[in-house]
C-alpha cells in the first residue's frame, strides 16, 4: 500500500430503483446486514448498500486489499471508521449521489446535497446558520447558492470534527470565498475548530463539500473518482472507475 497524505473522493450516481442491486450477502457484513433491514424505504436501503460498495471497493483498490473484506464500524457518533485499515473515511449521499472519501494520515469530511427547495430554506436556516450568516442569506442575491454552500461546508466541517450536527451547527461560522469557505467554532470538547473546505458543483443542481483541519490543508491533495454501475456476470452490478480528476 502507497503511503499518502492526499484525500481520494468517490462519486457514484444514486441509480435508485435500478435493479440488479449488488448482493447484500457478499458486501455487507453481519452488523451491516443487520442495519440495512432496518431500512423501510427501498431507496434508503439501496443509499445504505451503494455506499458501502463503493466505499469498499475504493478503499479495496487504494490499499490493495479485497473489497468485500474492507471491515467498516461506526462509533458512538455515528461516525464510521476503518477496522483493520489506516486511514480515515467519510460518506455522504442525497436522492442523486453517493460520496465518499479517504484519507491515509488526515481527518476528512464529505458532504453531498441537492439543491434545496426556497421555500424550506428560511426554516432549516434558522437550525444551522448563526445570526450573521442569517442576515446574509436575506442580502445575498443568490439565496440558495449561499445555503447550499453554508450547510455542506458545516456538514462536511463537522463530520471531520468527529460529531456530525450533533455538534450544533450555530456555533460555527462559515465565512464564504471564491475558492473555498472556511468554518470556525468551539467544539463540545471547548477547544477550537477551524476547517478548510473545498466545493464542487455536480450535475442536476448537487454540491459537494470536503473538509480537513485548516492547520492541515496544504497536504491536501484532492483527487476525485467518478464511479458509474457496471453489470457483472452473475447479474448483479458493481462500481468501477469511469475516470478520475483532481480538485
Amino acid at each position: 500500500m502507497s503511503v499518502s497524505a492526499d484525500i481520494t473522493l468517490g462519486i457514484l450516481p444514486s441509480s435508485q430503483g435500478q435493479p440488479p442491486l449488488p448482493d447484500p450477502l457478499v458486501w455487507l457484513t453481519r452488523k451491516e446486514q443487520e442495519r440495512y433491514a432496518t431500512y423501510r424505504v427501498e431507496a434508503a436501503r439501496h443509499q445504505f448498500l451503494a455506499a458501502r460498495v463503493l466505499l469498499k471497493t475504493m478503499v479495496g483498490d487504494i490499499c490493495g486489499t479485497s473489497a468485500p473484506n474492507v471491515l467498516i464500524q461506526t462509533d458512538d457518533n455515528g461516525r464510521p471508521f476503518l477496522m483493520d485499515l489506516p486511514g480515515q473515511i467519510s460518506i455522504s449521499h442525497c436522492p442523486e449521489y453517493i460520496a465518499v472519501a479517504y484519507a491515509e494520515r488526515l481527518a476528512v469530511g464529505i458532504d453531498v446535497e441537492r439543491q434545496s427547495d426556497a421555500t424550506l430554506i428560511t426554516d432549516i436556516a434558522a437550525q444551522i446558520m448563526t445570526p450573521a450568516e442569517q442576515n446574509t442569506l436575506q442580502e445575498t442575491t443568490d439565496p440558495l447558492a449561499y445555503f447550499q454552500r453554508v450547510w455542506t461546508a458545516k456538514e462536511a466541517a463537522l463530520k471531520c470534527a468527529g460529531t456530525g450536527f450533533l455538534t450544533d451547527p450555530k456555533r460555527f461560522a462559515t465565512d464564504i470565498y471564491p475558492d473555498h469557505a472556511m468554518v470556525q467554532g468551539i467544539l463540545t470538547t471547548g477547544e477550537v475548530g477551524a476547517y478548510h473546505v473545498r466545493h464542487r458543483d455536480l450535475e442536476g443542481g448537487a454540491m459537494l463539500a470536503v473538509a480537513v483541519e485548516e492547520k492541515r490543508r496544504a497536504s491536501a491533495r484532492v483527487t476525485v473518482r467518478h464511479y458509474h454501475w457496471l453489470n457483472v456476470a452473475d447479474g448483479g452490478q458493481m462500481v468501477a472507475v469511469a475516470n478520475e480528476d483532481q480538485f
